[in-house]
């Protein structure tokens, strides 16, 4: 009998228990077979369970079901592996075992059924696959996220199937395009919530035609718009975090801890994913404290000087607050808002069934987690940060949208460049 196990970094020592280490799978069989091989995924040692060999059940590393399954399906891999061959009769080398486990992270083909593939045939499947297999291009699972937008869409495409009219690959065309934009707006959808479902089926449509599903290409056309128009998103500016900042909330421990983690996000600009921060995380270098992170949309590594307040922080919890859920970080920050007293009247305007809406509502109501990274980005604008900084941290690849990103008016604009030197050392022309 073969014995599967799963190991960070080979099971070596770790010398450095704050940079994440990969697991690699060990395939032994007998003294005949001792293979190794990373799975391409990484754990700190410290969120790793060496009895079950799993990532720890922990809340603040999002990405520990996406990696539990992974190992889960490489142990069925060859479980199936070693069954085969008993019935067979063959006992693998180490180069078939090499080959089979190679064959688990390659490009998967799409499941031969009796009948033509259909289009929702073909989009179980592609998110099946995207469920237990890397992507081929970053050699990581999808993040949880990703995963969630392709069956949010997959089940929106499945209701307009049944309601409107059943569709497959060869029915997708402008009218078609037409016929579930219609029904969007029926439903009350936003023009962006349109777009990301367009963009989605694109994604679902392209693979299709890649792997020669489909020779359909009407997706491609500029019939298939992705709808898309800026959000009335706000952003809170630094007078109104430091209101925010001053607020007592030591009777209420929890809005005080929704505050304080909202406005480290407020002043270092990460995402809520990457709130997962830890002792390790800070960094001196040049007499300068810093974050260093490894974000969870890039994978890349970010250094952020610890601001003023961030420091107040963590010196009155000895450290870092201690983790709180996205929701419950919404639902008290919205209050701690109002008790700071944003009460200030913004009208929001949105395309929704098609039409122009405009709402009014207070700014304590709108207030969450995203806009802290908001703030971040327009205040450190605001106060002179180099763009392509800030960029760095945003992870924002072009200024032009970097720019649609942040909320500044034209006169905040104009008062920045007011700054430059080229309007304060402009040159006294001389009148003749």
């Amino acid at each position: 009998m073969a014995n599967v196990n799963f190991r960070p970094n080979k099971g070596k020592t770790v010398n450095d228990t704050t940079k994440p280490q990969k697991i690699y799978i060990r395939y032994r069989l007998g003294r005949k077979v001792d293979f190794n091989a990373s799975t391409g995924a990484n754990v700190l040692i410290e969120n790793w369970d060496f009895d079950k060999q799993r990532v720890k059940n922990r809340s603040h590393v999002t990405d520990r079901n996406e990696i539990n399954t992974l190992l889960s399906n490489l142990t069925k891999h060859f479980e199936t592996f070693e069954a085969e061959n008993l019935k067979d009769g063959i006992t693998p080398n180490y180069e078939m075992v090499k080959t089979y486990f190679d064959s688990f992270f390659t490009e998967p083909e799409i499941k031969t059924i009796d009948r033509p593939i259909t289009f929702f045939d073909f989009v179980n499947n592609y998110i099946d696959d995207a469920t237990i297999k890397p992507n081929p291009i970053t050699k990581k699972p999808l993040s949880k996220n990703t995963l969630k937008d392709y069956r949010l869409t997959r089940n929106v495409l499945q209701q307009f199937n049944d309601e409107v009219k059943k569709f497959d690959f060869n029915d997708i065309n402008s009218d078609w395009y037409d016929n579930f934009n219609t029904w969007c707006n029926k439903r009350g959808f936003k023009d962006n919530y349109k777009g990301k479902h367009i963009k989605t089926l694109k994604t679902f449509l392209n693979n299709a035609l890649e792997k020669g599903i489909t020779d359909n290409r009407n997706h491609q056309t500029r019939a298939f718009f992705v709808f898309k128009e800026d959000t009335d998103a706000i952003y809170l500016n630094l007078d109104e975090l430091s209101k925010m900042w001053e607020l007592d909330l030591t009777k209420d421990p929890t809005k005080e801890r929704a505050r304080d983690i909202f406005l480290i996000g407020c002043y270092t600009g990460l995402r809520v994913s990457d709130y997962d921060l830890k002792p390790s995380s800070i960094r001196e270098t040049n007499g300068v404290k810093m974050f260093v992170v490894k974000t969870q949309k890039t994978k890349k590594p970010v250094a952020i000087p610890l601001h003023p307040i961030v420091e107040a922080i963590l010196i009155k919890y000895d450290g870092i607050p201690s983790r709180m859920f996205d929701q419950k970080i919404n639902k008290n920050i919205k209050e701690v808002a109002r008790l700071t007293g944003f009460d200030e009247v913004i009208e929001t305007t949105a395309t929704i069934s098609g039409l122009e809406v405009t709402k009014k509502r207070r700014k304590h109501e709108m207030v969450s987690t995203h806009t802290a990274r908001r703030s971040f980005c327009t205040n450190a604008y605001l106060t002179g940060m180099d763009s392509l900084d800030i960029m760095a941290i945003t992870g924002h690849t072009s200024e032009k949208n970097f720019l649609k990103y942040i909320k500044v008016t034209p006169e905040q604009r104009a008062v920045k460049m007011s700054l430059t030197p080229f309007f304060t050392n402009a040159t006294a022309l001389k009148i003749v």
